[in-house]
């Protein structure tokens, strides 16, 4: 099984502060779980979680290797644009719907 880094891809399938900050992984069964959640969803282990950054990223690139289409219902919200440039784009939208204005009347 390749990794992502083996693939020569870009960019990795998710960012490691998402998968850092939101799981944890089992020492029983080396499953995934959220970091929220007391026990194992898959063993019921109640006891000390790994919460290493390293093991928990490499878990999930692992599991998303296996199952590509759970990538799929991780999106990130797009970086938005600098205030000026909203700003002007909304400016322009507005004279551009603008009804020309009747000078005779």
């Amino acid at each position: 099984m390749k990794l992502w880094t083996e693939k020569r891809m870009i960019k990795p399938p998710l960012p490691p502060k998402l998968a850092v900050a939101s799981l944890k992984l089992c020492p029983l069964c080396d499953s995934l779980n959220a970091r929220r959640n007391p026990t194992c969803f898959v063993c019921g282990w109640q006891g000390e979680f790994i919460h290493d950054a390293h093991r928990v990223h490499l878990s999930l690139v692992l599991l998303l290797e296996q199952c590509p289409e759970l990538s799929e219902g991780v999106r990130l919200a797009p970086p938005k644009r600098p205030l000026l440039s909203r700003m002007r784009s909304f400016l322009l939208e507005r004279v551009r719907k603008r009804k020309p204005l009747d000078l005779w009347a």
